[in-house]
């Protein structure tokens, strides 16, 4: 039995839930569904119906950990990190027993570190019954300064009551056996953990520029194809930007083929070296590595219709008055623009509308009453501008 005073523990994050029941520090909530009393009893809200519960959910279950930056951008463990080796750490958490029978990888499993196991109340020193935590954003908590007159932005404390500072003291408790007297084994073990894969690669968010009279051309190029090959095993989907033949263009890398494709299927595929002579040519493109499944959408089809881009044309915008109004009409596939408006002819003030368009049949609408002064409105996507007035 639960104790009704618990005292106070860390938050625990939302990003990485799937296949991580049960929930909370002790385990005591055995899905997300059961946390819709949450709504009413904590919040002062309404329960949410099934089917809302069902898109909270899976709201949920779409958060993901960003990647942890002390890995290399191939996803590889540092030589060194923390005055530690990281490599000798991973071996110590796979493979020393700092117990009779027991390994860190005993409870805290690979991927995620974690396991769905609730500790009982006195295992470990436990005040109480605790489920075994995951790993994955331990890098986050680590950074937490206690001198005197130090001020620290980040660093969340370590265990369920963020009582210890670092890794080092954590490690130093009396459970930890034959480890917590061994300074070189916890240091090693803790650059390991400094290095705890998120799931997310480290090549996503990771962005290459090249443009005339760059420097640094080799090194970039060099990155360039880490990227390529993180997309060949699938841990990214490596998108592009930029000026290409006087128009702003997106591609995508397609592994299979090795070539960058275009947002228009008229344009011929480039290979890497062709690429960089068009960006030297041109204005420049950026590449960029995205979350795995993304690259459709976040590089040549946005709205995700099976037709590139550039060969969607562009949304007519239709403008009439209807009484003491004026009505706005465009195509509702144009997903991706949103409509501006100002009253300033020369130099405009482009502000967006302060309400979002209604949806009427397979078109977007906006109602404006008619004023004495001008009026120009515009939808803008990426760059691309389209106006009436």
């Amino acid at each position: 039995m639960i104790h009704p005073f618990k005292g106070p523990l860390v938050t625990q994050t939302l990003r990485g839930l799937s296949e991580n029941e049960p929930f909370h520090w002790r385990g005591d909530r055995p899905d997300l569904e059961s946390f819709n009393d949450t709504f009413e009893d904590l919040m002062g809200g309404k329960r949410l119906s099934e089917p809302g519960m069902k898109l909270f959910k899976r709201f949920l279950l779409s958060l993901e950990f960003s990647a942890n930056p002390n890995l290399t951008l191939m996803g590889s463990l540092p030589e060194m990190i923390a005055g530690g080796d990281p490599r000798r750490g991973f071996d110590l958490y796979k493979n020393h027993k700092f117990f009779e029978g027991f390994k860190c990888g005993s409870c805290h499993s690979r991927p995620s570190g974690g396991n769905k196991a609730v500790l009982d109340a006195g295992s470990f020193l436990l005040s109480q019954p605790f489920k075994i935590p995951h790993l994955r954003n331990l890098y986050k908590k680590t950074d937490f300064d206690q001198s005197p007159g130090a001020e620290s932005f980040s660093g969340f404390g370590l265990a369920p009551d963020g009582s210890f500072d670092t890794m080092s003291h954590y490690l130093s408790q009396p459970f930890f056996g034959n480890i917590r007297d061994d300074e070189s084994i916890k240091i090693d073990l803790n650059a390991y953990l400094l290095c705890f894969d998120t799931g997310t690669a480290p090549a996503v968010g990771h962005t290459v520029t090249i443009s005339p009279g760059i420097r640094d051309l080799e090194g970039r190029l060099m990155r360039i194809q880490i990227l390529q090959e993180q997309a060949e095993l699938r841990g990214i989907d490596l998108v592009g930007l930029g000026v290409i033949s006087g128009r702003r263009q997106g591609l995508i890398y397609w592994p299979k083929t090795a070539r960058y494709h275009f947002d228009n299927s008229n344009q011929e595929p480039l290979t890497l070296e062709g690429l960089i002579h068009f960006a030297e040519q041109g204005s420049g493109i950026t590449l960029m590595g995205v979350p795995p499944g993304s690259g459709l959408r976040m590089g040549i089809d946005r709205n995700q219709d099976g037709i590139p881009n550039g060969n969607s044309g562009f949304p007519e915008v239709r403008i009439q008055r209807t009484g003491g109004k004026v009505l706005l009409q465009w195509s509702a596939s144009a997903l991706s623009y949103r409509l501006e408006q100002s009253s300033v002819f020369f130099q405009p003030l482009w502000l967006p509308i302060p309400d979002p368009p209604e949806l009427n049949g397979n078109n977007f609408q906006v109602e404006f009453p008619i004023s004495d002064s001008d009026m120009m409105f515009r939808l803008v996507s990426n760059g691309l501008i389209l106006g009436a007035r």
